[in-house]
């Protein structure tokens, strides 16, 4: 399932045990260092469920790369310039600042933010895949060395400090 409330997901699960039927195993959802809030209440209960939560937007359109410039328009070529649901769910001043403050983050243990920010949802134990959307091959390198980074304790906790600002 896919952008399903918990509400919604604990139904489907109880109406498939009520009549024996196959069952949601795994559910599609956003998240990024700037999109956290299935944390709430969506990752205990698929941990609680033994449901498999496959994200989507983990660089947040694109955002989370740093490449954008926000006292700009977004280039034509790009998800923001295609895209009004992207550029309405995501370019804003707030954003921009808390993708400064990542920026700075990584920066500072030499890292390269997009890379960082896919790391950061796979080192989650709870994220069982994520959708990663690239338009050139030196993307899809840059992506993938993100399977072998391993965030350090200090690393998570300035993320955590991040969101806690930007809520």
């Amino acid at each position: 399932c896919s952008n399903y409330y918990v509400w919604q997901l604990m139904k489907a699960l109880g109406i498939s045990e009520h009549y024996n039927l196959a069952r949601f195993d795994c559910i599609q959802s956003p998240y990024n260092l700037i999109t956290r809030d299935i944390e709430t209440e969506l990752l205990p209960c698929c941990a609680s469920e033994g449901v498999g939560i496959t994200v989507y937007h983990p660089l947040a359109a694109g955002l989370l790369t740093g490449k954008h410039d926000p006292s700009k328009s977004p280039a034509p070529d790009t998800r923001f310039g295609m895209n009004k649901g992207y550029y309405e769910r995501y370019w804003s001043p707030i954003n921009f600042q808390a993708v400064n403050r990542l920026k700075q983050i990584t920066d500072s243990h030499g890292q390269n933010l997009a890379q960082f920010s896919v790391a950061w949802i796979l080192n989650n134990p709870l994220i069982s895949s994520a959708i990663i959307g690239v338009s050139s091959t030196k993307q899809l390198e840059e992506n993938l060395g993100a399977i072998e980074l391993k965030l350090t304790a200090e690393e998570t906790k300035g993320c955590d400090e991040v969101w806690r600002e930007l809520r």
